[in-house]
């Protein structure tokens, strides 16, 4: 197991460097002075004599390869450099906004597997019945309708007829219940019918056949043999699904006001704060990874078959 992590350790090195040089080099060709950008934000006189002093300063007079370079070695020691729209350190920035993004995904992933599980199941034993055409209809809805549809519905309904809940909660935990139910909509409605589908392909498999030949109950091969051949895919599923949400839940946290990373980032792009672009898509796909990682072990430990 030991050597089997420090082979995909190693194999994620290459993968995270090009994803900062790519980060780099982008940001770098966007259109734009960032020196001009942080005189901005701080409502400084932009002159020429500001503008070449901030240059100086921020270290733009130097090679592409040197910058990336002096940038590079910074992330190292976890110096994402500074915001230039409020001057404070990006790192602790993305460290405040991280919280309430975790939260968020938390409780979605959490409540998406107690849903989607089950009715996964229940959807491939009762194949083809009412509940399970039931069941289809509603996640072909909740896969059909965009995520800002369903914010600005669930906002309309709960918090301006019914009146259940504030429009603007302030990251409070009450802000949690909207973008919660959103969240957990969309995600459900694609795991379920994934699940179902799982479950039906392993259900079609010989050694399912073969036991019930062999009089085994069919709780036992259900939920013994069946969801337990079907755990890898379901893993896959959560693992890509954490990532997503993690990373994407920008428009989400606009439209609820939520204090996360995705708001951040927005709120960071209309700024062209660069440092703070940087930091996060670094972050982002290096907890991207780490989750495939996480995913590969757990692909180990259910099938030691795995290389």
């Amino acid at each position: 197991m030991f050597s089997f992590i420090s082979k995909r350790l190693l194999q994620l090195i290459p993968i995270i460097l090009g994803v900062t040089f790519m980060t780099f080099t982008l940001l770098y060709l966007a259109p734009g002075d960032p020196a001009q950008s942080r005189l901005l934000a701080q409502g400084t006189v932009v002159s020429d004599e500001a503008l070449e002093s901030t240059r100086e300063s921020m270290g733009l007079n130097e090679p592409f390869l040197v910058q990336y370079w002096n940038w590079l070695k910074g992330l190292l020691t976890s110096d994402f450099g500074t915001s230039y729209h409020d001057d404070q350190p990006v790192m602790i920035k993305l460290q405040r906004a991280a919280i309430p993004t975790i939260q968020l995904t938390f409780f979605s992933m959490l409540i998406t597997l107690l849903i989607s599980v089950p009715l996964g199941i229940l959807m491939a034993i009762k194949q083809n019945k009412w509940i399970d055409n039931f069941i289809r209809l509603l996640t072909f809805i909740g896969t059909s309708i965009p995520n800002f549809m369903i914010s600005l519905l669930l906002i309309y309904v709960v918090c301006l007829k019914l009146k259940l809940l504030p429009v603007v909660t302030s990251g409070t935990y009450k802000g949690l219940i909207l973008p919660v139910i959103t969240l957990v909509i969309m995600q459900s409605s694609k795991f379920i019918r994934q699940v179902r589908a799982e479950i039906l392909e392993q259900m079609d498999k010989e050694y399912v056949l073969s036991a019930r030949v062999r009089g085994v109950k069919e709780s036992t091969l259900l939920f013994k043999n069946v969801l337990h051949n079907s755990m890898i895919t379901i893993i896959t599923i959560f693992g890509l699904s954490v990532g997503t949400l993690l990373a994407g839940t920008a428009v989400i946290e606009t439209i609820f006001s939520w204090p996360g990373l995705g708001k951040l980032v927005i709120d960071s792009i209309s700024y062209r704060d660069y440092p703070v672009i940087q930091g996060f898509v670094v972050i982002m796909a290096t907890v991207y990874v780490l989750i495939n990682l996480f995913t590969d072990i757990c692909y180990k430990i259910l099938d030691p078959r795995v290389g």
